[in-house]
């Protein structure tokens, strides 16, 4: 069985995806606003947000299964920043 992250690994691993997130959909801007709708690019761009966030949601899942005894506010925030209260 491999080892499992620690908490502070998901929350780096929420950091990076969030950056990484960012700059994928600004750079889907631009190609959406540089080629027409039909183009694929920015479909297949899209998409890539689509699973990248599908990808956040089990990791948030799998960060909360496996450290139930954390703060639930620490754990929502891990993947999509603190949660509003």
């Amino acid at each position: 069985m491999k080892k499992r992250p620690t908490l502070s690994e998901h929350q780096a691993f929420g950091a990076e995806l969030k950056e990484l997130r960012d700059r994928l959909l600004k750079l889907s801007v631009r190609v959406s606003n540089a080629y027409p709708k039909t183009e694929r690019a920015g479909r297949e761009l899209h998409a890539s947000l689509t699973r990248m966030d599908a990808a956040k949601s089990r990791l948030e899942d799998l960060v909360i299964m496996e450290n139930g005894e954390a703060d639930t506010s620490v754990l929502l925030g891990c993947y999509y920043g603190r949660p509003l209260m």
